[in-house]
């Protein structure tokens, strides 16, 4: 019910014109910022016109899409897939949780993002930029609580509660037949999420789906 992805390295969240509060919850992200800087990452650490042509040679799909790199996945890029219709494939998931989400390869298998997630929780969820969705992996693999469920189409959901201070952060996630986790949607609001209606409905629908 509550296995977790291992421990992420991480981006920094936008910090301008914050308050104390959303502050605190953007220092807590950025002091994992150094984690990324010292653990070896598999992908190397690309300039934006190296991302932007990684992005638009990427298969859509299959074992050929390559991995951007969550240290590669930065504003921009959310904008140049958002903008440019495009999808790409963020990181390989752990096979023991891509085993646990019944997905076929799961040696193989891929966290990707799209630009229908981007647009649908930009304009859904307003209080959220192209900055907190690049850290959309970071934030669900240092969750507090990370739900299992089924969604309208019987597909697993990974529904990932992230407590920062004063705010919670929570992100879902799908996973589909081609073998990928893909970024469904997310939000963020005030107060401790175990208090809100969000929670609530997904911890029923978690306990339903067993």
């Amino acid at each position: 019910l509550n296995s977790v992805e291992p421990n992420p390295t991480t981006n920094t969240i936008k910090t301008q014109e914050l308050s104390p509060l959303e502050q605190a919850n953007a220092e807590k992200l950025a002091k994992l910022e150094t984690e990324k800087e010292t653990k070896a990452e598999a992908v190397k650490k690309l300039d934006f016109d190296e991302i932007k042509k990684l992005i638009d040679e990427s298969p859509r799909t299959g074992s050929s899409m390559p991995i951007l790199g969550m240290q590669n996945l930065n504003a921009e890029a959310v904008e140049y897939i958002q903008k440019n219709h495009k999808r790409i494939a963020v990181e390989k998931i752990d096979p023991s949780f891509a085993k646990d989400l019944k997905l076929k390869y799961p040696d193989d298998a891929r966290a990707v993002i799209d630009y229908q997630a981007i647009n649908h929780i930009l304009k859904e969820h307003k209080n959220l930029a192209y900055e907190d969705i690049a850290n959309y992996r970071e934030l669900s693999k240092q969750a507090n609580e990370t739900l299992k469920l089924k969604d309208n189409q019987n597909r697993p959901v990974v529904a990932s509660f992230n407590q920062i201070n004063g705010f919670f952060v929570v992100v879902e996630q799908v996973s589909n037949a081609k073998n990928e986790l893909m970024l469904k949607t997310m939000y963020k609001a005030r107060g401790n999420y175990k208090d809100s209606l969000i929670y609530k409905r997904t911890l029923a629908k978690s306990q339903n789906s067993n």
